[in-house]
C-alpha cells in the first residue's frame, strides 16, 4: 500500500524556505476622534458652567429673571458677588473641570494603551534644574500676551473684571482656596486634555506646528472671552511647545498653575487701572524674557520623544 503525502499544510515549502508572511497593516490613529472630544468637551463644559452659576446666583437670592427690566449688567453683578466666595468660586470653575476631565479619562479609556502613556503622565525629557528657567519663561508669555490684549482692547472686559473679583473678593483665608481652584486644578485639568489627548494624539499624523496650533485653538476657546482669548494665546503656544518638547504633561501642569497664580496675584495686589506694560515691569519682563531664551535654546537641545499615544 503506498504511502499518502502529508496534507499541503504540513509539506515543507521547496528550497527549504517558508513562505513569506503577509504584511502587517499599521491602522493610522483617527483624527476625528481627538478633534470631536475637544468639540463636544467645550460645548458640554460651556453649558454645564453657566447652568450651574445661573442656578447659584438665583438661589442665593442676587439674581431674579422674574423681575423686570433684566439687562446684562444686573446679572454680571450678581456673578461678580458670588465671585467675592469660595463656595460660589467653586460653584463657577469645578463643574466645567470635572467636564472636561471626564471626556479626556473617558476618550482614553477606549485606547488599547495605558491611560498614563496616552495622556503624557510620563517622566519626560526635561531636567529638574532647566524647572526655573520654564517657570520663568512661562510667566514672559503671559506678559506678552497681557500686553498684546491690552493694546487692542482699551476696556477690561467683563469676563476678566469677573476674574479680578475672584482674586480680589476672597479674604485670605480663602484666598487660598481660590488659587488652588483657578491654578492648580485647570493647570492639571486643561494640559490633560488639550495638550494631552488632543496635541498628542494629533502629533501622530500631522506636524508639530498643525497639531500645536489646533490644541492653542482649542485651549483659547474654553475661555470664551475674545480679549481673555488674545491674551492667552502666546502661552497655549508656549505650553503646546513645551509638552512637544518634553514628551510630558507635567511640566507644562507646573507652568500652567504658576502662570495663574501670578496672574492671580496679580489681579489682587496690583493696581487695577494699570493697564498695559508699566514701568515697574520692565526689570521682571527683562528677567523673565532672558530665562524664556534660555528655556528656548534648552529645548532646543532635548530629543523629542516618539510620541506613542
Amino acid at each position: 500500500m503506498l504511502a499518502q503525502p502529508p496534507p499541503p499544510e504540513l509539506q515543507e515549502p521547496a528550497h527549504g524556505l517558508l513562505p513569506p508572511e503577509a504584511p502587517v497593516r499599521m491602522e493610522k490613529p483617527r483624527i476625528w476622534s481627538p478633534l470631536l472630544v475637544g468639540v463636544v468637551a467645550l460645548a458640554v463644559m460651556a453649558s454645564v458652567s453657566v447652568l450651574i452659576s445661573y442656578l447659584a446666583v438665583v438661589a442665593a437670592g442676587d439674581f431674579n429673571p422674574r423681575n423686570p427690566p433684566i439687562d446684562e449688567s444686573a446679572f454680571y453683578d450678581a456673578f461678580a458677588k458670588l465671585a467675592t466666595h469660595l463656595w460660589g468660586i467653586a460653584l463657577m470653575v469645578l463643574p466645567g473641570q470635572f467636564t472636561m476631565i471626564f471626556a479626556v479619562v473617558a476618550a482614553a479609556c477606549l485606547s488599547s494603551e495605558r491611560l498614563g502613556p496616552r495622556i503624557g503622565y510620563v517622566r519626560g525629557r526635561v531636567q529638574w534644574w532647566a524647572l526655573p528657567l520654564l517657570l520663568l519663561g512661562t510667566i514672559f508669555t503671559g506678559v506678552v500676551g497681557g500686553v498684546a490684549s491690552s493694546a487692542i482692547f482699551s476696556e477690561t472686559s467683563r469676563n476678566l473684571q469677573m476674574f479680578l473679583a475672584m482674586a480680589r473678593g476672597p479674604g485670605d483665608v480663602e484666598f487660598i482656596g481660590a488659587v488652588f481652584l483657578l491654578s492648580v486644578v485647570p493647570g492639571f485639568v486643561e494640559e490633560s486634555l488639550f495638550r494631552g489627548y488632543i496635541q498628542r494624539r494629533l502629533l501622530r499624523r500631522w506636524s508639530p506646528f498643525a497639531a500645536i496650533a489646533t490644541s492653542t485653538a482649542f485651549f483659547t476657546l474654553a475661555h470664551f472671552d475674545p480679549q481673555h482669548m488674545l491674551g492667552i494665546i502666546p502661552l497655549g503656544v508656549w505650553l503646546g511647545y513645551l509638552a512637544w518638547r518634553t514628551g510630558a504633561l507635567w511640566p507644562g501642569m507646573l507652568c500652567h498653575a504658576a502662570q495663574n497664580t501670578v496672574a492671580m496675584l496679580g489681579g489682587r495686589y496690583g493696581d487695577p487701572k494699570d493697564n498695559g506694560l508699566t514701568p515697574d515691569m520692565i526689570p521682571m519682563v527683562i528677567v523673565t524674557g532672558l530665562a524664556f531664551l534660555g528655556a528656548v535654546f534648552v529645548l532646543q537641545r532635548t530629543k523629542v520623544p516618539v510620541q506613542t499615544a
